[in-house]
């Protein structure tokens, strides 16, 4: 098992990304801690996925079982492997969960499954660390390591760790774990500073989005109607720095891809999505189908068999549930290592609105652990 000065010196070196890193406590003595992600879902039903901001919180009811997917991306070497096991002090008053194994070579979002066993509801705030994970050295790389990347991080970080403590909310009849002094607004920062190191928004970029936005909404010819969804999508994309489109309507040998892009957005959770990723936009009147989902999978394949995320820009959305249609297609591709990200009508409005599209994007793939 690896020490905090071994886990920094991984850090420090870029061999192990834990990404973002936004308390200096975070690193324990032989361990880091993550935190509740934004993206949370209640027993098993896809219906059930609900998504929340930093500083909001979630009740897990007596009896209750909830999976979240945890804020941070991590990265690991080939040879470092890791085990997640839940704080404590929640395992004290009855909040259980599975340890999960961090395989070597991992790259991507984790999933926490907990049941609450306790007699009292239990409060989690988004943000907030719930769990640790532990590293182990192995004696030699493995053959088949999950991914291979590194990336360099500069991180000062010191040793002054606080342990916190759970309250008792009277009012409400919860326990929960309170955010550390600052605890918030250094992770909003760290939020806001990974943010802008892949944005860049063009002048007149919001207006040119809204616009485009209306027509694409109110254009009644069934060709102009696909043709200014692609516009959109490029437009949005475009403002991600490191990508860039590299061919729109590609024609294969028997296939036509919308928009073919280059991923080299320098930030770890972009680079699981790999690259490069594949675009297929269906601005329909009624739900995409399964057949589109398989016929998606097909273009990724016949254009390079490293693409391993497409994005499906589905207006009115695709159907069926976790347990049938383009839903259960979707959930057996991801089962594959196929990611296929799912981009609806309120998605746009949102980002109309000024939500940033690479968010938007993370949160879809987020929500693709929980199908």
């Amino acid at each position: 098992m690896l020490t905090s000065q071994q886990i920094l010196e991984l850090i420090q070196s870029g061999r192990l990304v834990v990404e973002p890193m936004a308390a200096q406590y975070q690193i324990g003595a032989c361990s880091v801690d993550i935190r509740v992600g934004t993206q949370i879902q209640r027993g098993h039903s896809h219906a059930s996925i609900e998504r929340l901001n930093i500083g909001e919180s979630v009740v897990i009811r007596p009896g209750e079982y909830l999976r979240c997917i945890t804020l941070e991306t991590l990265s690991f070497p080939d040879d470092v492997s890791g085990i997640v096991f839940l704080w404590a002090g929640f395992s004290r008053i009855g909040l259980l969960m599975t340890p999960t194994r961090i395989d070597p070579g991992w790259r991507g979002k984790l999933v926490l499954n907990m049941l609450n066993m306790s007699i009292n509801p239990i409060r989690l705030s988004i943000g907030q660390r719930i769990a640790s994970f532990s590293l182990f050295k192995l004696e030699r790389e493995v053959l088949s390591p999950y991914r291979d990347f590194t990336k360099y991080i500069d991180y000062q970080l010191d040793m002054d760790i606080i342990s916190p403590e759970l309250s008792y909310d009277e009012n409400t009849d919860t326990v929960f774990r309170a955010y550390r002094k600052g605890e918030l607004d250094s992770l909003n920062l760290a939020n806001t500073e990974l943010r802008k190191k892949t944005l860049f928004v063009k002048e007149g970029a919001k207006e040119t989005i809204k616009s485009l936005l209306n027509r694409v909404f109110e254009e009644r010819d069934i060709q102009t109607k696909g043709r200014l969804l692609e516009d959109l999508i490029e437009n949005l994309l475009s403002q991600i720095r490191g990508i860039k489109t590299i061919k729109k309507n590609a024609r294969l040998k028997s296939e036509e891809i919308d928009i073919i892009v280059q991923n080299n957005v320098d930030d770890t959770f972009w680079k699981t999505l790999g690259n490069p990723l594949v675009v297929e936009c269906k601005n329909w009147s009624s739900k995409v189908g399964t057949d589109e989902i398989g016929n998606l999978v097909v273009k990724m394949n016949a254009l390079s068999p490293d693409v391993k995320t497409g994005i499906l820009v589905a207006v009115n959305g695709i159907s069926g549930n976790s347990y049938r249609d383009a839903q259960l297609r979707r959930r057996e591709y991801r089962q594959k290592g196929i990611y296929i990200v799912v981009i609806e009508r309120t998605d746009l409005e949102r980002v109309a609105a000024g939500k940033v599209m690479s968010q938007v994007i993370e949160e879809r793939y987020n929500e693709l652990y929980l199908i």
